[in-house]
C-alpha cells in the first residue's frame, strides 16, 4: 500500500504539481471566457481540452487520496491516513468543483 501514495515532496509529485498549474491556467483563462460568450462552443479542439481538463481534476481528485504529506514534521505515507486526511480537509470542495466540470 505504500507504493500507492506519492512522495509529498518527490520528483513526480513536482511534475505532477506543475500539470495541474498549467491546467488551472487554462481554466482560469478559458471558463470567464466561455460564459461571456468570447469562446465559441462549437470549437472541436476547445472542447477536447475542456474534456481533457474535466477529466484531469477528476482523476486528480483520486489521486489525492494517496498523497502523502507532512504532518509535525514528517512524512505520511499510509494510505489509510493520507485518505482520512484529504476526506477532512479538501475532499468536499474538490467534488464539488469536479462535479460541476461535468
Amino acid at each position: 500500500k505504500k507504493c500507492l501514495v506519492s512522495k509529498p515532496f518527490g520528483k513526480r509529485q513536482y511534475c505532477h504539481d506543475i500539470m495541474n498549474i498549467l491546467i488551472v491556467s487554462w481554466d482560469l483563462l478559458t471558463i470567464p471566457m466561455e460564459q461571456v460568450g468570447f469562446i465559441s462552443d462549437t470549437a472541436a479542439f476547445l472542447k477536447t481540452l475542456s474534456l481533457t481538463s474535466a477529466v484531469w481534476w477528476t482523476l486528480e481528485m483520486l489521486l489525492n487520496f494517496g498523497r502523502g504529506y507532512l504532518r509535525n514534521g514528517v512524512a505520511e505515507m499510509r494510505l489509510m491516513e493520507t485518505a482520512k486526511a484529504y476526506l477532512k480537509s479538501w475532499f468536499i470542495l474538490d467534488f464539488l468543483l469536479v462535479a460541476l466540470d461535468w
